[in-house]
């Protein structure tokens, strides 16, 4: 065998070994995660798990708590520009329509380490008059 023909078996072993690795990664079809559904076919959403902190809300609260309930789940961090464009419309929404059964939660997912600090995030809340 000749030096190209060893070059381009190594790429080719590389690119195959490369897809079986990515193809182990995805994550498991739609279809194959166990689902909960209501007494008409629609699928429930699955509990918020992993939950270090609770502000404004009950230590472990569950979401089957607030069934029959319109819920709007704002994943958000208080650094970001365009949470912060949306938390004006989010809080006029809550103070608007919460006696009606629409229910916000707003779950701070930081991305750096200071955005992490409850301090900072309790600030946050009260600058931006946060209240769900």
């Amino acid at each position: 065998m000749n030096r190209k023909n060893i070059i381009l078996a190594i790429v080719v072993i590389f690119i195959v070994a490369a897809i079986f690795y990515l193809e182990s990664m995805k994550a498991p079809p739609q279809d194959s995660i166990i689902s909960e559904q209501n007494k008409d076919g629609y699928v429930l959403a699955p509990e918020l798990t992993g939950i270090t902190g609770y502000l404004n809300a009950n230590e472990g609260f569950q979401l089957k708590d607030l069934r029959g309930k319109v819920v709007l789940v704002d994943f958000w961090t208080y650094t970001c520009i365009n949470c912060i464009r949306t938390l004006p419309h989010l809080v006029e929404w809550h103070r608007k329509y919460q006696d009606k059964g629409f229910v916000i939660i707003g779950v701070h997912t930081p991305e750096f380490e200071f955005e992490k600090k409850k301090e900072n995030v309790e600030m946050a809340m009260e600058k931006y008059g946060i209240q769900y």
